[in-house]
């Protein structure tokens, strides 16, 4: 008999834990975006940084990568923040920043001088045509982290960029923010 009411209650409380509060809804948060001027709420399905050794006439370096991944019904945005190690990160985030869209990886100049070397990139897709960063009209375009809790493993953060249809020649303007979503570490 104990060992029926063990099984029993070993059974409700696995089924107790494996409970996720999320299932409606399994989203990490919301991205607000703003395509030419028409605002939606994105779905946030991925958050993660992402840390990569690469080798350059220096040695190893070591990039830290924050990908926020947002979607709705028609269309999906990739965020992403790049910044170096020398440039001192915290072990488990990104520097709270301003990134530019321009940016280069581990090479001579960038590790000699130690500027231009962090940034970010963006790419939209609106049903089947895909959009990046248009680099010949960057003007006003910035990407900011606003905020980086590596203990809590939250990022928050903004942007505005023109970007250009692959291969096309249609642009649209973004304007986007995230809000203290929950990141993964990979």
């Amino acid at each position: 008999m104990k060992s029926k009411l063990y099984i029993i209650l070993l059974i409700t409380l696995l089924f107790a834990c494996s409970s996720n509060e999320n299932d409606e809804d399994p989203s990490l948060g919301t991205m607000t975006l703003s395509i030419s001027g028409v605002s939606s709420n994105m779905a946030i399905d991925i958050a993660i940084l992402q840390k990569r050794t690469e080798k350059d006439s220096n040695g190893d370096h070591t990039l830290f990568t924050m990908l926020i991944h947002g979607k709705d019904q028609f269309s999906s945005v990739n965020f992403a923040a790049l910044v170096w190690d020398w440039q001192n990160p915290p072990a488990n985030g990104v520097l709270v920043k301003d990134y530019s869209f321009q940016w280069q990886g581990p090479d001579q100049e960038c590790t000699d001088t130690k500027s231009a070397c962090d940034g970010a990139s963006l790419t939209y897709y609106l049903n089947s045509k895909g959009f990046s960063a248009n680099l010949n009209n960057l003007g006003n375009s910035y990407a900011k982290i606003t905020k980086c809790d590596p203990a809590q493993k939250i990022v928050s953060g903004e942007f505005f960029v023109v970007v250009k249809e692959l291969g096309g020649e249609e642009q649209q303007q973004l304007t986007g923010s995230f809000t203290n979503i929950k990141y993964a570490i990979e």
